[in-house]
């Protein structure tokens, strides 16, 4: 099975807020496979925006070290090390050989908080906060022949069947189609990338015990519906 690369720009909704440190620094470096660890070492770029207005965009590298996992089990691992770690669900696009969308599905986008804010205020990149071993659960593919106008995907998130996150392709500042022309045009971009498309307001902390319910609909109809176990 191949491991796939995955890029992730974080587009953002106009309901979500927030700052990223600018401080980040480091030359771009794009995703490359590493034979002896067996994973990807993605190279990473933001672009968070605060309503509707761009607040900052930064760039930088996670290490040499770093490794964004794609999960795609029915169980969230905490890392022992984070008393913070938060969620964040997203659309996430597959690329095909051509560089267009193929396939779409839900992804959640972890961060270890505590030990961002530690990065943050050193002026460091954020490299243990967001490329830990299970960072990026992943559900399963769907043929972006089946899910009609991009545009009108719409999805959620339920912890504890509670709703906590919601929101559409629709409510973007930078739609799906946009983020793909825009990557093209500035980075580098394989076959079989993810493209990650950003995170609805709700993002909130996990905790042990928690129960993860994340559906993905078309205009007509439910898509996708997976469950994560958070241990």
């Amino acid at each position: 099975m191949t491991i796939w690369q995955i890029i992730l720009l974080i587009a953002g909704f106009g309901a979500i807020g927030g700052i990223v440190n600018s401080a980040i620094s480091g030359e771009f470096n794009y995703p490359r496979f590493d034979p002896a660890a067996k994973v990807w070492r993605p190279g990473w770029f933001g672009n968070v925006l605060v309503g509707s207005v761009a607040a900052v965009v930064v760039w930088g590298v996670y290490g040499p070290l770093a490794s964004y996992d794609l999960v795609t089990g029915s169980k969230i691992e905490l890392p022992k090390w984070s008393e913070d770690v938060h969620h964040e669900i997203e659309i996430a696009f597959r690329v095909d050989e051509n560089l267009r969308f193929s396939h779409v599905t839900l992804a959640l986008d972890l961060t270890a908080r505590d030990h961002q804010e530690i990065a943050k205020k050193a002026g460091q990149p954020w490299t243990l906060a967001k490329s830990f071993a299970g960072a990026c659960p992943i559900s399963s593919w769907i043929s972006i022949l089946d899910v009609g106008e991009i545009s009108r995907l719409k999805f959620k998130l339920h912890k504890n069947q509670k709703l906590v996150q919601q929101g559409t392709a629709h409510d973007m500042i930078f739609n799906p189609d946009h983020l793909l022309e825009f990557i093209k045009k500035h980075f580098p971009l394989s076959p079989n990338d993810i493209i990650l498309s950003g995170t609805p307001e709700g993002v909130g902390q996990l905790r042990s015990g928690d129960v993860l319910q994340a559906e993905l609909h078309s205009e007509k109809q439910l898509l996708l519906s997976c469950l994560w176990d958070v241990i």
